[in-house]
């Protein structure tokens, strides 16, 4: 998947899991400062992606991730 592909359905399953349709939501936005999500918000996050991607992402990366973009790049190393 390229990573436009993946940053747009990243950005689709943010809206859907956060109820945030209305939301300007960029590869540059921040996850905590711009959408308020708590570090149980991103595992919970981060679990959906997984069961929508087929992919496992490993915790210790969820934590360090600060904008959309870095779930992003995180995702791309689990072809």
């Amino acid at each position: 998947m390229q990573q436009q592909q993946l940053l747009d359905k990243v950005i689709a399953l943010i809206r859907d899991h956060l109820n945030l349709q209305d939301m300007d939501i960029t590869g540059e936005t921040q996850l905590v400062f711009d959408l308020g999500l708590t570090s149980v918000d991103l595992l919970d996050m981060c679990g959906a992606l997984e069961n929508e991607l087929g992919v496992v992402v490993n915790e210790d990366k969820i934590v360090r991730m600060e904008t959309v973009s870095d779930i992003v790049h995180c995702l791309e190393e689990h072809p």
